[in-house]
Parts: C-alpha cells; structure tokens; sequence
C-alpha cells in the first residue's frame, strides 16, 4: 500500500509539472479536459443509431459502479496521461480511459462491471492491449469453451483502439457481467506476462447497427510543446523504477468484490412463484445477533464474515470446537456434528462445551490453541483399556470414563506407512500429485497419465482428488465420496480392509522399503531389528512375547525362501514379510 501511495504522488507530481507548462490550473482541471468529460456527457442520441445501453464508458472519467481488483486499474480511469514521442518531447494528452498500465505493465488486477440482465443482442467494447482478456460471464459461470461459448472470451493484442463484438443472442435474460484483465488463460491457468495489460474505453449492448457516441472536442494538442524538463523525465524514470516492484509473482488474483444482489422470496418453496418484494439481505435472524442487516452496496462478503464470527453469534465457535473435538475424541461433544438442532444429539456436556466455545473467541479464534488446551487435559490422556463396573455405568463411553479406541482414518494409515517405510515426504505445499491409476479405474473423464504408486511419498493431503477415481485403498478405509461435504465420516469394519492390507500393492511396495532400510542396519541382531521395527510403528518397545513370536514367524519364513540362490534377497523376502505383518496387525491402524 506504501508503494502504491508513492507511486501516486509521483504521477501527481508529474501530472503537476507538465501542466505548469501548459497552463497555470493543475492538469486535471485544464479546460480542454473539461469540455471533453462535457462534451461525451452531453451527447445527444443522435449520434446512436440504434437504441443501445450502455455497460460502461470510462470516457466520462469515472468507474459509474464498476468494481476493482488487484492493483493493475487503481482507484479509477486514467485522465490526462501524459504521451512522449521518441525525442522526449510530451505530443499529447491522453483521453480518459480504463487502463491496467496505471503503474505499468505486466500488473494484476480486474476490473469487472456490476451485474446487468442481457437485453440486447449483442455488445462491443472499444479496447486495445497487449495480451489482454475481456470475458463476458452469464450467470457467474465463465462459458468460454467452444463450439457454443467460445465467443464469450476474446483476447486483446492489438496496440491500436479495436472494437470487440460479442453475440449474446443465446443469452438473452441472462444475468451477466464484463470483466477484463492483463494477462491470459491456458487451460484455466492464468499467466500474466511482463509486457501484458489491456485499456478500455467503453462497452454498450444493443440490437442492430451500433454507433458510439462522438465526442465535440478532443484534448489539445501538445505536439508543438517544448522538449519535456529534466526533471519531468528524472521523475517519470523514478516512477517506471518503483512500478517493476509490483511484479510480485507471490501476488495473485482472488475473489473480486462483487454487485448487490437481492432475491425474492420462493412462495412455499416454488422456484416458479416468485414474491413480488426482494428481500434485503441479513444475517440469519434466528441467531438475532446485532447489526443483523447488511450494507446494500457491494458483496455483503465481509459483512457475512463479521456476522459469522460475532460474539453475539451462539453457533459458530460451538460447532468449530465440537468439530475439534470430534477429530480428537472420535465422537463430538455433540455427536451429531451437522446438525445442532432439534434432530440432533443433545451435548454430552454441555458446560465444557460453553467453556471451549468462550475460550475459543478469547484465543482469537486459534485452532492450535483450543488442541493444545484439549490434549493437555486428563480426559485426553487416559489409557483405553477400563473397568467393568464403569463399563457397565457407561457403556457408550459418553462420560469419556477412558479414552476411546477408534481407528485411523484413510489418510493416517496412508501417511504412517509412508513414514515406518522412511518415505515419507514432510515438505509443505507445492502442486498435488496425480492419483495412481489400477486397471480397474475405468470411465469417463480418466487422466490420461496415472501418478506414482506411493504418490512421490507426499503426505495424502497433497494427493489429488477426482470425484470419479478415487484411491481404492482409500475409499476402502471410509475416505467419503466429495460430492459434498461430510462432518463426520464413516467408520467402517468390512473384509475389504483386511483384503486391502494384504493385497495392495502400494501395501507391498511400502514394505518392501521398510525392509530395506532395516537391513541396512547391519550391525544389529534379529531381536534389535524386531525393537526398532516396534518403535517405529507403535512408539514403544516390543514384549519378550512379541519378540518371541516374531523370532518364530522369522524362521519360518526363512524356510519359505530357503531354495533362492542368492541369500541377499532371500533375507529382503523375509524381512518384507514380516514388515508386512505389522502393517496388518489392529494396533497399526487404530488408536489404542
């Protein structure tokens, strides 16, 4: 923001010094800018001839209602920029217009228009650019793909002033807003270029034949103006110096602030009967927190946000912390975790829940301090094994009387075979990667290249999702299906995850690694191999049982690969068997 505040005052200030040349009064307010701004807003309809309606005409100088984003279009049109021929000499004022080269080019940022319903049948917009996008978006979906919508997008790469023409035919009754930005797309991947921007001035929609509106008078010329001061130049030079630090490629484009809208109310549910009346928006007036009407102008985004999060508002930090609980505990406080209302569980304790909802707002809405709060406490660190007598009081284990075993889900169990292996991938971030594809995962929409069998050892968050190919190994262990959203997951005991543990070949590779990096420990015996195996899957030691089973099982394995002539692989055999049996052991994939 200093920047940008910087770079402004350095455009004033050459804005200033050239208009010391030219006149006494500062540039903005010259007189020829002003018969220009009105000499556009008093041009008859004459000069139209269709009836047309007009999306935007920055000529005029202002946004009238338009929305920004980013930095590349500032607060508003350029008015009176300065032109320079190759001799340094300033030739001309530049017209008001919308421009992404307000602090140069190459600078993110869209300027998109408020919503307006489709009447015409087609729309132009005067525009050059270099790399530059103009999109028409038809009830807030980008149709862009041809052969139907391929015209709803079109490129600027012309320096000189086009018009662009947009069929809306099709659409008619649509609601629907123009957004132009720097920059363009490749397989919905956006990529702004250094050199990059794109500069409008005007859009109108009409019916037939289009004339925009003429101007009376233009701006005066400079061209027979001395050559421009040194310190006019010293200036301009500083300003293109600190533009190029705008070229941020840690900045991104996000959600841009967006038009009113208001809806009516569905007469008994009807999409057909429609109320008369709009409705203005607000917060849910059930939860009566204060402030409960929102500004009309705008999005209404952060307004909902503040609403969310207001101390006034019972909801949402119970349902956040019983959430947290439930991922701890494996049951919320509430079990039913969707649903707090009149069909849900009623909270098992309710008095704990008030404290952590409380303690929740005054921690600053801190995920980590509200687990840390939890897992520090006696209910967390209980054993799971219990009494009978407490067992008979509690059988549901509602009062928490011993910690709750529960099974790992999909993704952990990925993740801690990954990490007994030694493969796993702790890096943060970083693009996901492909899911692997068996023979069996078939159908419509299949990628054409599978990804790696253990995912390039990355964690199971950094794996991509497709809602048709989904990991068997985790669908089998209850990862849901995402077409919408699940609180609470399935926890499953079928024969498929017992199957899976023994047949998965991702189970198999792990395995595999795991015996190799205990093989290469070759200093230690059996026993002390059999230890480091059950520290590493179970964070503690082996029992003298244990031990002595695992000798056993050992040896006679040994007998299974006893005829391969080479010894070496013949120990990687048994060694992988045998990581293999601890995979499949209940104690790897619950939480005791």
């Amino acid at each position: 923001q200093a920047l940008l505040q910087k770079l402004d005052s350095l455009r004033k200030e050459v804005r200033h010094e050239i208009g010391a040349t030219l006149t006494t009064q500062s540039l903005d307010e010259t007189r020829a800018q002003k018969a220009f701004i009105q000499s556009l807003q008093e041009t008859s309809n004459k000069d139209i001839v269709s009836t047309s309606i007009q999306i935007g005409d920055f000529r005029k100088g202002n946004w009238e209602g338009w929305y920004t984003n980013g930095w590349a279009f500032g607060d508003g049109p350029l008015i009176g920029a300065p032109y320079f021929n190759t001799n340094g000499d300033l030739i001309d004022l530049e017209a008001p217009h919308a421009s992404s080269r307000r602090y140069g080019t190459g600078v993110q940022g869209v300027l998109h228009s408020p919503y307006f319903t489709i009447e015409k049948d087609s729309l132009s917009v005067k525009a050059r650019g270099n790399g530059g996008l103009i999109r028409i978006v038809v009830d807030n979906f980008q149709l862009i793909q041809n052969p139907l919508w391929g015209g709803f997008e079109k490129i600027v790469d012309n320096q000189e002033w086009q018009t662009y023409t947009f069929n809306l035919s099709m659409v008619k009754g649509h609601k629907a807003y123009l957004a132009f930005l720097p920059g363009h797309y490749t397989q919905h991947q956006y990529r702004i270029d250094p050199e990059n921007y794109v500069d409008i001035q005007y859009a109108y929609a009409y019916d037939s034949l289009f004339v925009a509106p003429r101007l009376n008078s233009t701006p005066s010329s400079l061209v027979n103006h001395p050559k421009t001061s040194p310190k006019v130049l010293h200036l301009i030079a500083t300003f293109d110096s600190l533009s190029r630090q705008l070229h941020d490629p840690a900045h991104i484009i996000g959600v841009a602030e967006g038009d009113a809208v208001f809806s009516p109310v569905f007469i008994r549910g009807n999409k057909d009967q429609l109320s008369k009346e709009k409705v203005p928006r607000a917060f849910l007036t059930a939860l009566n927190t204060e402030d409960a009407a929102f500004p009309q102008k705008g999005s209404g985004r952060l307004a909902w946000a503040e609403a969310v999060v207001h101390r006034d508002n019972p909801l949402s930090s119970r349902v956040m912390v019983n959430r947290i609980w439930h991922h701890l505990f494996g049951k919320g406080i509430v079990e039913s975790v969707d649903n707090f209302g009149l069909q849900g569980k009623l909270p098992t304790h309710p008095e704990l829940l008030d404290y952590l909802s409380l303690y929740f707002m005054e921690e600053s809405w801190s995920v980590k301090n509200v687990i840390r709060q939890i897992v520090l406490s006696k209910s967390f660190q209980q054993g799971s094994t219990t009494l009978s007598k407490n067992q008979l009081k509690d059988p549901n284990n509602d009062y928490l009387h011993h910690f709750p075993i529960r099974r790992l889900e999909a993704e952990a169990i990925r993740d801690a075979m990954l990490a007994t292996s030694g493969e796993l991938d702790t890096t943060m971030y970083g693009v996901p990667v492909p899911i692997h594809l068996t023979e069996f995962m078939t159908g419509r929409g299949r990628p054409r290249q599978s990804g790696p069998l253990d995912g390039n050892g990355r964690r199971s968050i950094y794996l991509a999702i497709r809602r048709n190919f989904i990991s068997p190994m985790m669908s089998v262990f209850d990862t849901p299906v995402p077409f919408s959203t699940f609180g609470k997951r399935n926890t499953t005991n079928v024969p498929a995850q017992s199957l899976t543990l023994m047949n998965d070949p991702f189970v198999h590779d792990q395995a595999s690694k795991w015996a190799s990096q205990i093989l290469s420990y070759s200093n230690l015996s059996s026993k002390e191999r059999i230890q480091k195996i059950y520290l590493k899957a179970f964070a503690r030691n082996a029992t003298p049982k244990e031990v002595e089973d695992a000798i056993a099982f050992l040896q006679d394995i040994e007998k299974k690969y006893a005829t391969n002539p080479d010894p070496a692989v013949s120990e990687h055999q048994v060694w992988t068997d045998y990581c293999h049996t601890i995979f499949n052991l209940k104690e790897f994939i619950h939480l005791f």
